[in-house]
């Protein structure tokens, strides 16, 4: 874990934690990622994680796939997980856009993003 004191809200993309080994596996990459965290109207922390997936090789994946992301605290414990599912290898083509909201319970040290197989 940083020693950096967590942000209180905005840009968090510098806490975006891939994980490569996962991505060439599952023959994807991320791209264009962008998180954000920020207070809802009910007053409560949410984290917002935006990007692609991309083939790796060509435009075509072998499996459907979904991205995964878990949050931390400074102290290393999971605050929260989400995930989104990507379209089906018959219907990707190239690329797919996806977005995660989490709602949070504590300042934000460490976002996880990582590809799982369906």
């Amino acid at each position: 874990m940083s020693n950096q004191s967590p942000p209180e809200g905005g840009d968090v993309t510098h806490l975006i934690e891939r994980l490569d080994a996962l991505e060439e596996r599952e023959g994807i990459r991320f791209e264009s990622l962008y998180a954000l965290s920020y207070k809802g109207s009910d007053g409560c922390p949410y984290l917002r994680i935006c990007g692609e997936i991309h083939a790796r090789d060509g435009l075509e994946i072998s499996h459907q796939l979904k991205v995964a992301v878990t949050a931390y605290d400074p102290q290393g414990r999971i605050l929260h997980t989400g995930e989104t599912w990507v379209a089906d290898p018959e219907k990707f083509y190239g690329f797919e856009a996806f977005v995660i909201h989490l709602n949070t319970i504590g300042p934000i040290a460490k976002i996880r993003l990582y590809p799982q197989r369906a």
